[in-house]
């Protein structure tokens, strides 16, 4: 689907490397969730072989936080047309199996296949040739690139911009689906507590 419209995108604006949408109307937070699954779970195959991999290395950053980095890469893929695709770490700091990655508590989050050669992807992501223009910008850049939330976190034009929490609703919703195993053990806690959904509040 086409993207929403919304104000148009400024050289010197995070709006330029982000895809945010105006969200003023249900029908634009619906179409927004349209564009992210649409950019995840392409209809053309074609689209798998244009990717950004994102390596979590931010190893001091707690999962909310992660989180917020992981949805913020997900803006700039789906600006750039490109894929996210969660790559494994050195570190392997959530998951010590296949995929090693957050990806061991949460769905996919797309159904293109990860390669392990793409391993030496070189290509780092960056705001270069931004004078292009969005279109110039993806024309110029290599089919795959390269990500990282450490990458994210110091990038200065995440500063000062606060994306709508119903922007972060549309990406957490795509990129933090619990697995069935998940969903069971939480239930299962919940039944020792004597919780059931609504009737209680989580504080940190």
């Amino acid at each position: 689907p086409a993207l929403p419209s919304g104000e148009a995108p400024r050289a010197n604006s995070s709006h330029f490397y982000m895809y945010v949408p105006s969200l003023k109307s249900e029908q634009e937070q619906h179409a927004m969730r349209l564009v992210l699954r649409a950019n995840q779970f392409p209809n053309d195959p074609a689209m798998c072989n244009r990717t950004l991999h994102l390596y979590d290395d931010a190893l001091t950053a707690g999962l909310g936080y992660t989180a917020r980095l992981i949805a913020l890469a997900l803006l700039v893929a789906v600006q750039e047309k490109r894929v996210l695709i969660l790559v494994p770490h050195a570190s392997a700091r959530w998951c010590a199996r296949e995929p090693y990655t957050l990806g061991c508590y949460y769905e996919p989050i797309t159904h293109c296949t990860y390669r392990p050669d793409w391993q030496n992807i070189s290509f780092k992501w960056s705001t270069r040739g931004s004078s292009f223009g969005l279109e110039g910008r993806r024309a110029m850049s290599a089919p795959h690139l390269r990500i990282s939330t450490s990458q994210v976190h110091r990038s200065i034009f995440w500063y000062k911009f606060h994306p709508p929490q119903t922007l972060f609703a549309g990406t957490h919703e795509l990129l933090f689906k619990p697995r069935a195993w998940v969903r069971d053990a939480a239930k299962c806690v919940m039944r020792q507590g004597g919780l059931r959904g609504g009737n209680y509040a989580v504080v940190h």
